[in-house]
């Protein structure tokens, strides 16, 4: 088609593409219509109307239309002509259609046919136009289109198609959305060609919706659909929510709005993703509906809204998110975050104060105004760079004026910060943009990182404005460059060169040709820098030898070509570059010199020889500084200052002097950003007043700028010392200009570190013991004051808990104070159980202000800590076992005794630790065997000397038979019939010699014994033979076998008693007759064994046997001799019951000490029971006084 119609479309799409966003104010509602909004809503005037009344037939030479007259026309199959948009003209073709039709239209006659159709929710329709390339010359256009308020625009149009035209809801403003819409027919061109038949179809399909796939929806996990509007109060989803929430829309439902709480000092960001095929967009606005950021990307990109960087950020409050629908049906899913508001300061240039016109080689001052609009102070240095620039652009070949530094601003104050920038000699005199750039190399975190570049509105002029070419030096040759490779030889640039080459174009010279030869492989980059002059602009491009083109640049501002991507990418050979002025709309476009790069050179061919002729070192107003010690520039003490200084082959050497006083400390860095490798030496006036060399860092920024820096800070000499300094700043061979900073530091604050705390035993500690203790401070800062520092002992649950443990005063400079690790403390006894840490506090008080007031503090590692009052008070000899019970039945029975025995009773001595009481072992052991100091053995159930425990030392295999004279404590058995011969001293085999393998009774004998005895006239002719005991056994109501009882029962008991002692009895049966079988089975004391003997003989005073009574007798005279004893009183008896207390808790206390009265009770009662004398001391000994053993 024509460049005519090409502008048209392009016109009517600018004025009238569908989309638009309506507000009504009425309601503060705004609903989103389309994508391009704000253009829309930034238009001076309303919409235009793209489809009006039915158009009059236009004037035409041609022939008339091969259309009927309107009359007799048949559009849709219908009489009569289809009109333009008025109901009363446009053809209807139905609801939701799905049909085809043809119909004619002219460009001269009948300039538009309309076919209205109604759409359904959910429903999309597909419309194709075809049907008329038997008319060569015809072009239809097909428009799908909709009405508001009176208006109608078209939501899709098909212009190009030729000879299909096609047009779709889908993927537009009314896809799925129910109404009324038309199809419009328009000839191209009116008054044109165009004209004849044409043919329609339509196609109508159902595309599901949320509520097809949803019932009842769930928009964010809500159970319900998500209000459409603002206004009907969205369901807040929480507090500083970071979350993902889904939802769903669709033409009917075309709308979700979520709200969220954000804290103070917050922001929210959101992020909405959709499926393929779907537009739908994201607004984040406040609950007034005013916008606070917003998303509207063409097709299924993510939408990305937040509150960052905007007047709401950081602002507490409730926020909308709106998600509304541009086209398309289907899910999304949508992303929350809430993030902390990082205070951040912010750069920004408020405004630049320099010359407006200035010559080379001069240098200018220029003054950056510099505010800081964040939220947070700078309390670093940050960096000014100023450039020139023909274009708005900063690129490396901008002419870099120089840099200064600031040490920081405060939020919401503005600084100045002046730069004396030398401007070149060498630079093409004419028109510059003046770039500043504020933190080029981001080393400030700042909220915006994108507003520290700034232009200042009025260009500086340099020299004199040339807009002609009065002389020609093209490329360095004192001519100009031929215009093209047919009218000379091009200007040679030579092989691979990296050099920046200059030549002139103007209206009368508007083409320069230069050759470059590449090598193999090479890269060849090419830039090209206009005229400085408003409105040139040159252009260039890349040919081979015939012309052939291989790339070209033609942009508006600086251009640049090289081989990538083409044809040529790697291979050598030459190469022409083609420069050409473009004389812009009119041909008045000016000219001017401009500036030909290979490469990236570091310089060009045109810097003159470098001079410092006039230059004012440092901006101190005394010219060149002092070249020698001898005769320093002097600044003034505790300097902060900022500038740039110069060396060329006249001015070797730079040397500044300066003092520190009142403790202050100073930093030195000097930058060579031109390249140079000046020498920059340190002095200091040492305290010997001589003058000593001091050392230096050297390094590279991030430009890849060599510097050399200095600072005191952290120097154990020079930190918070007054001294003087010289920096010395000198060259051999090279000039140029170096950057030299002296900022000076307030004196450094103390700071004071508590670490290495220990205290305490891992394994735990006792209240009332001694424990170490070891801790380090710690001055990592500058000079300062005497300070204080405790050590308390803090409970790890509750710190409120505290004991202190030491304190003291100290008073240091930049030195480790480390106490004793031999100091210890005590315990207290009032610390209850439980887990504590030493803790060491430093400047308690807070008296001292010190750079970090956050290390102060220190802990050792937890200890327990048992307080033994706590623990043992129902414990009184502390030996584990309670004094009284506390409901587990466990009793200690020797309460005031420590002890460790747990068997027969509970918390007594047990001398070999097998659990059972020296008594009872004492008592058990009757052969005197020693069970008290034998962990193995502590009974003896039989008597004879063999322990019980059969694994035991000198154990028992036969625990229930006494044996004598027998290696394993089983008796013998002579005739092996299962029955011993004897157990102790009593006969139990009475049948000794029963013949092997015959069964035998318990006494061991045979029936056919017992038959032979049987048959002797006079078997008990001896009463203590075995065979009168067979007889007996098998004949218990014999004559010969009744006991006789003419001994008196007293004898009888006696006897009987002191032979069961000197047995061992082990068992004994009270209710039995006097006879050595039935009494000597008695396991348990004499006394006791006396006692229920005489009871079971009713006989003596009282139902008492005499023996009783002496018995009794004698306990009751050592009861009154102990009486006589304790007759000295309380005082006595407390001394009594301590010694014999300690006598029992200490194994060292004199063997030689008084005997205590329970002891010779104890003998007493073991006398009267028949034990003699010795034996009943030896035995009281080894349970009162057990360490006599």
């Amino acid at each position: 088609m024509s460049n005519h119609r090409l502008f048209v479309g392009f016109m009517l799409a600018a004025a009238l593409f569908a989309p638009m966003v309506h507000f009504d104010s009425e309601t503060d509602e705004f609903s989103l219509l389309g994508e391009d909004f704000l253009r829309l809503n930034e238009k001076n005037t309303p919409d235009e109307n793209l489809f009006l009344s039915p158009q009059a037939p236009q004037n035409s030479a041609r022939a008339p239309s091969s259309c009927q007259p309107v009359a007799l026309q048949n559009d849709a199959g219908t009489t009569g002509d289809a009109g333009n948009a008025s109901t009363n003209t446009a053809k209807s073709i139905g609801a939701d259609p799905t049909t085809s039709f043809s119909g004619c239209a002219s460009s001269t006659t009948d300039v538009e046919d309309w076919y209205e159709f109604s759409l359904t929710n959910g429903s999309n329709i597909d419309v194709q136009l075809d049907g008329y390339a038997a008319a060569s010359a015809a072009d239809y256009d097909l428009y799908l289109i909709f009405e508001d308020n009176g208006s109608y625009y078209y939501v899709d149009a098909s212009w190009y198609g030729d000879p299909v035209e096609t047009v779709s809801s889908v993927g537009t403003s009314i896809e799925g959305v129910a109404g009324t819409y038309w199809i419009a027919v328009i000839p191209y061109g009116q008054g044109g060609t165009t004209e004849g038949d044409y043919n329609v179809q339509t196609w109508t399909n159902y595309t599901e919706s949320c509520s097809d796939w949803y019932n009842p929806q769930n928009d964010g996990g809500s159970g319900q659909d998500a209000p459409t509007n603002w206004t009907d109060s969205p369901n807040n989803f929480g507090n500083n929510v970071t979350d993902i929430f889904t939802g769903c829309l669709d033409s009917i439902d075309d709308g979700d709005v979520f709200a969220f709480s954000v804290p103070v000092n917050h922001t929210i960001e959101a992020t909405l993703t959709v499926e393929t095929g779907n537009d739908f967009d994201l607004i984040l606005h406040q609950p007034n509906g005013s916008f606070i950021d917003f998303s509207l990307n063409n097709g299924d990109l993510d939408e990305k809204v937040s509150s960052k960087n905007t007047e709401e950020e950081g602002l507490a409050g409730d926020y909308f998110v709106n998600m509304s629908r541009y086209t398309g049906n289907g899910n999304y899913t949508l992303s929350v975050w809430t993030n902390f508001s990082i205070p951040a300061p912010n750069l920004v240039v408020d405004s630049l104060t320099l010359p407006q016109n200035v010559n080379p080689g001069d240098t200018v001052a220029i003054d950056v105004s510099v505010t800081n609009d964040g939220t947070e102070d700078l309390n670093s240095s940050y960096l000014v760079d100023v450039y020139l620039s023909v274009d708005s652009g900063n690129d490396w070949y901008d002419h870099h004026l120089g840099n200064a530094s600031s040490a920081g601003i405060l939020v919401n104050t503005t600084q100045t910060v002046s730069i004396n920038a030398p401007i070149p000699s060498s630079m093409i005199e004419g028109e510059y943009n003046v770039l500043v750039v504020l933190d080029e190399s981001n080393v400030i975190l700042e909220k915006d990182e994108d507003d520290n570049d700034y232009i200042h509105e009025e260009k500086m002029i340099i020299g004199a404005i040339s807009t002609s070419c009065n002389l020609q030096d093209d490329g360095s040759t004192g001519s100009d460059a031929p215009n093209d490779l047919n009218s000379g030889t091009p200007v040679d640039l030579g092989t691979d060169p990296v050099q920046e080459f200059r030549g002139c174009l103007d209206g009368n010279d508007n083409n320069d040709v230069y050759k470059v030869t590449v090598s193999p492989g090479m890269a060849l980059n090419i830039t090209l820098v206009s005229a400085p002059v408003e409105s040139a602009d040159f252009d260039m491009e890349l040919s081979l030898s015939d012309g052939t083109e291989v790339t070209m640049s033609n942009s508006g501002a600086d251009d640049y070509m090289d081989l990538v991507d083409t044809d040529y990418e790697g291979m050598g050979g030459d190469y022409y570059i083609n420069i050409s002025w473009w004389s812009g709309i009119g041909g008045n476009n000016p000219g001017g010199i401009y500036r030909l790069i290979i490469g990236e050179p570091v310089g060009d061919t045109f810097e003159p020889s470098f001079n410092c002729d006039g230059f004012d070192d440092m901006m101190l107003g005394q010219g060149d500084a002092g070249d020698s010690s001898a005769s320093p520039t002097i600044i003034e003490d505790n300097p902060e200052i900022s500038g740039i200084g110069c060396l060329d082959n006249s001015d070797s050497a730079d040397v500044y002097e300066f003092g520190l006083i009142n403790d202050h400390n100073v930093e030195i860095m000097i930058t060579q950003s031109e390249g140079t490798a000046f020498n920059v030496n340190l002095l200091y006036l040492d305290n010997n007043e001589n003058w000593a060399v001091g050392t230096m860092d050297e390094g590279l920024n991030e430009d890849n700028e060599p510097y050399v820096s200095w600072s005191s800070v952290g120097d154990d000499m020079h930190d918070g010392e007054n001294r003087r300094y010289r920096v010395t700043i000198s060259s051999s061979a090279e000039v140029g200009n170096y950057s030299l900073d002296i900022m000076t530091l307030e004196p450094a604050l103390p700071d004071l570190q508590a670490t290495e705390v220990s205290c305490g035993d891992s394994e735990g500690e006792d209240t009332g013991t001694w424990t170490d203790y070891n801790f380090v401070i710690s001055n990592l800062g500058g000079p300062g004051e005497s300070f204080t520092w405790e050590l308390v002992l803090v409970h790890t649950e509750d710190s409120t808990i505290t004991h202190e443990i030491e304190n003291g005063t100290n008073a240091f400079k930049s030195e480790t104070i480390q106490t004793d690790s031999s100091s210890d403390f005590k315990i207290p006894n009032d610390v209850s159980t439980g887990d504590y840490y030493c803790q060491l506090i430093v400047d308690q008080s807070g008296l001292i202000d010190e750079q970090n007031e956050d290390n102060n503090v220190a802990n050792g590692t937890p200890f327990s800590i048992l307080n033994l009052d706590e623990f043992y008070a129902n414990d009184m000899d502390r030996d584990g076992v309670n004094t009284t019970d506390t409901g587990d039945g466990i009793v200690d029975a020797c309460p005031n005794i420590p002890g460790n025995s747990t068997q027969d009773r509970m918390g007594c001595i047990d001398k070999d630790g097998d659990g059972w009481s020296n008594q009872y072992e004492f008592e058990q052991d009757v052969q005197d065997s020693g069970f008290f100091d034998d962990s193995t053995q502590w009974n003896d159930t039989d008597r004879d000397g063999f322990g019980d425990n059969p694994l035991g030392n000198n154990g028992d295999q036969c625990p229930l038979h006494a044996a004598i004279d027998s290696d394993d404590g089983c008796p013998d058995d002579t005739d092996g019939d299962g029955v011993f011969d004897m157990s102790g001293n009593t006969v139990v085999d009475i049948c000794p010699d029963t013949i092997a393998g015959a069964e035998v009774n318990e006494n061991g004998c045979s029936d056919a014994q017992l038959e032979a005895i049987n048959q002797n006239p006079n078997p008990c002719e001896d009463k203590d033979s075995n065979e009168c005991k067979a007889y007996c056994s098998d004949n218990p109501d014999a004559e010969d076998c009744q006991t006789d009882n003419s001994e008196p029962q007293e004898n009888q008991t006696s006897n009987l008693i002191t032979g069961c002692m000197d047995e061992k009895a082990t068992n004994y049966n009270p209710d039995a007759d006097l006879s050595d079988d039935t009494l000597c089975q008695y396991s348990g004391d004499a006394t006791n064994l006396e006692n229920n003997v005489q009871s079971s003989t009713k006989d003596g005073f009282m139902g008492m046997s005499w023996t009783m009574i002496g018995i009794f007798g004698g306990v009751i005279i050592a009861l009154l001799l102990t009486l006589l004893v304790l007759r000295g009183g309380k005082d006595e008896m407390a001394g009594f019951e301590s010694e014999f207390h300690q006598q029992a808790m200490n194994p060292s206390m004199d063997a030689g000490g008084q005997i205590s009265a329970e002891q010779l009770a104890y003998e007493q009662q073991l006398i009267a029971s028949g034990y003699p004398p010795e034996y009943a001391r030896q035995y009281a000994d080894q349970h009162f006084r057990p360490w006599l053993n």
